[in-house]
Order: C-alpha cells, then sequence, then structure tokens
C-alpha cells in the first residue's frame, strides 16, 4: 500500500462461503484467483518541476543563501553579490574581494538600483535664506 494511492480490495476474496469447504481446495482456489490480480499501476510523486526564476538568466547581482544553522533573527541570504560568469546550473559572484562558484539552488536574483551619473542636483555656493522669525504675535 502506498500513500496517496487508491485503497482497494478485490471483490473475489470477499465472497460468502456456503457449508463446509475442503482446506485443500480452498487454497487451490486462492492461489488461483491470486494469480489473476492485477498490479495497480504506480504513480510517481517525487517528480516536482523545480522553479528558476527567469531573472537569474540575466541579473547582475544575486543573493546567496546561507545553508548553516543561523542564531537568533539572523537573514537567510547574504548580499547582493555581483555575478562574474553564469552557466545552467552554476554562478561565479564576488563575496568579499574573493571569487566564490555556487549552485543555483542557493541564490535568488537582487534587484539593484543603478547609479545615475547624469542625474546631479545642483548645489549652490550661497547658503539658502531662512525666513525672519515674527517678534510680535497677534492673537
Amino acid at each position: 500500500m502506498l500513500y496517496g494511492a487508491a485503497i482497494r480490495l478485490p471483490g473475489e476474496l470477499l465472497s460468502t462461503i456456503t457449508g463446509s469447504t475442503d482446506p485443500s481446495s480452498f487454497v487451490g482456489k486462492l492461489k488461483e484467483m491470486m494469480q489473476r490480480l492485477l498490479p495497480s499501476e504506480t504513480q510517481h510523486h517525487g517528480q516536482h518541476s523545480v522553479f528558476v526564476s527567469k531573472v537569474l538568466s540575466s541579473c547582475s547581482h544575486l543573493f546567496l543563501r546561507t545553508d548553516a544553522l543561523r542564531k537568533g533573527f539572523r537573514p537567510p541570504y547574504e548580499g547582493p553579490f555581483q555575478v562574474f560568469h553564469r552557466n545552467e546550473k552554476i554562478f561565479k559572484i564576488n563575496k568579499n574581494g574573493k571569487e566564490l562558484t555556487v549552485n543555483i539552488d542557493r541564490v535568488k536574483p537582487a534587484y539593484v538600483l543603478r547609479d545615475c551619473d547624469t542625474t546631479r542636483f545642483p548645489t549652490s555656493e550661497s547658503p539658502t535664506p531662512q525666513r525672519k522669525l515674527q517678534e510680535d504675535r497677534t492673537s
């Protein structure tokens, strides 16, 4: 019996017994019925497809999952880290100045804002004027 499979009892084995039967003929009939039984169709429960983000094929940075036991309230992912090279299953990233090879199962894409050098805020040389406080208060 398998978990998730339909439970079934062969109806031929549940027939009513009329009168006394010879034990040798009962064993012969039982053997014959058991040989006629067909096995139930097998089911594959372990072949689930794994989700892989499509963004991983083009992202510039990613987060790395920490597989070690974490103490307290530690985040499950470190990063973001820059991607140097990617393969179908392997990524090479820059972690603290060292090149590290990691599996695709331990990463998720990081969405990093790019620095825009063209958008600069004007800086004024003169200080900004401040409001004068009213000395006379009227109610």
